[in-house]
């Protein structure tokens, strides 16, 4: 395997081959289109105490919790999306509601667990949707948040970008099916992409894209170096997948690279197809200002 001489852009700037780490200290880097994400909406009303701490890309979605945040599968959000029906109209009927002259629903949980939100004709071509699990939350609450949301004309951008070739070898969509950032503050986030296998493919793998200060990857594994930087090679025949292999690079700071393939049928993928990858991709560590924030608009 051809190996490039290590390049240094700048003295804050470490790039690696085609693999680049721009740390906080350095300016943003002009990013494409299709890595800024439009939030085209928000509350300008909120509860005490709730600030941002996730956004998904694509619809998009915009999450708000209650500090401190507990990052887990059970954590307890406000979520603002469009409705994941697909179908461009509300998914529950049942208990009308106005939301600022248009027609909305308010649907209650039958459980303390269970989802609760309001659904509602935003403008003439978009619905929202607005579900939480949190308790302290009242109908009143949520049909003031919903009353009060406005267009929004901030953009966000996404901090992992691939090219497609890089993407292509493995029979994968160059544009991530899901992108999400989740975080407790400016400095302390992570950032994920799945590229799933494109329809005229053979089964290939799932790959997941994921920087932040830990890692998914169990311990242990083979100690190995990609570009200079340390790192591990690990295969889990047990993993919720079923069969993954990860590439952990340590990026220093507090930072991990991983590089993630899911396999179905279960087969292994080499530690040098998945560092083709990790050294194609590039990675801007600048700070999330919206991250805890109540900047509710933007």
């Amino acid at each position: 395997m051809w190996i490039r001489p290590i390049a240094i852009a700048s003295a804050a700037v470490v790039a690696i081959g085609a693999f680049a780490v721009l740390t906080a200290s350095v300016p943003a880097p002009t990013l494409t289109g299709a890595d800024r994400q439009p939030l085209r909406f928000g509350p300008s009303w909120l509860p005490d105490g709730l600030t941002e701490l996730g956004r998904e890309y694509g619809a998009p979605v915009r999450q708000w919790a209650l500090e401190p945040f507990e990052l887990s599968a059970r954590w307890q959000t406000l979520d603002l999306r469009p409705p994941l029906n697909g179908l461009g109209s509300c998914p529950f009927q049942r208990d009308p509601v106005d939301i600022n002259g248009r027609p909305g629903w308010f649907r209650e949980g039958s459980s303390a667990q269970d989802l609760r939100g309001v659904c509602w004709q935003f403008d003439r071509h978009t619905y929202l949707q607005l579900d939480t699990t949190l308790p302290t939350l009242t109908r009143k609450d949520l049909i003031r948040i919903a009353r009060s949301v406005r267009p929004a004309a901030g953009t966000f951008s996404f901090p992992i970008s691939v090219p497609p070739d890089a993407l292509r070898p493995f029979g994968l969509d160059t544009d991530p099916g899901l992108k999400r950032i989740t975080g407790r503050s400016s400095t302390d986030w992570t950032a994920s992409g799945y590229w799933s296998p494109g329809s005229r493919y053979k089964p290939r793998p799932v790959l997941k894209i994921t920087v932040g200060p830990a890692t998914e990857a169990p311990d242990g594994g083979q100690p190995r170096t990609v570009r200079g930087r340390p790192a591990r090679y690990v295969l889990d025949y047990d993993s919720p997948a079923g069969n993954s292999s990860y590439l952990v690079i340590d990026l220093g700071a507090r930072h991990y690279l991983t590089i993630q393939a899911d396999t179905d049928p279960p087969s292994e993928v080499a530690f040098f197809d998945l560092a083709a990858v990790a050294e194609r991709t590039t990675v801007d560590l600048s700070r999330q200002r919206w991250i805890g924030a109540r900047d509710l608009t933007g």
